[in-house]
């Protein structure tokens, strides 16, 4: 279980979520659930449905869109870094990627 003020610190760290008000973030910070992933788990995948976000507080993890060719590398990320928001923005919530953890890895949810 992650503690509160490292949740806190997480969410504060992203952009988008630094100017909130300290009693928002608290509250933010204990709505969000918690994930494990092994190294290979397939957090969201690309056509999926979108309902939430993830901030990997550790770990790693890819992140791939399907080509003809087969899944090409976007981007690595490592702890303090947010997915998954875009299916919250975009119309019909879909997921636009695939992100596989490639270490042992805990998420913000």
């Amino acid at each position: 279980m992650i503690a509160l003020e490292r949740r806190s610190g997480l969410l504060r760290s992203i952009p988008v979520f630094a100017a909130l008000p300290e009693p928002a973030l608290r509250a933010l910070a204990l709505a969000c659930g918690e994930e494990r992933h092994e190294a290979g788990g397939v957090v969201v995948r690309e056509g999926g449905a979108g309902d939430c976000l993830y901030v990997l507080a550790d770990g790693q993890a890819e992140v791939t869109a399907q080509a003809k060719q087969g899944p090409i590398p976007l981007a690595a990320l490592g702890p303090g870094e947010m997915f998954g928001e875009l299916a919250l923005l975009l119309p019909g919530g879909e997921r636009q990627a695939t992100v596989t953890t490639t270490a042992p890895s805990l998420l913000l949810r």
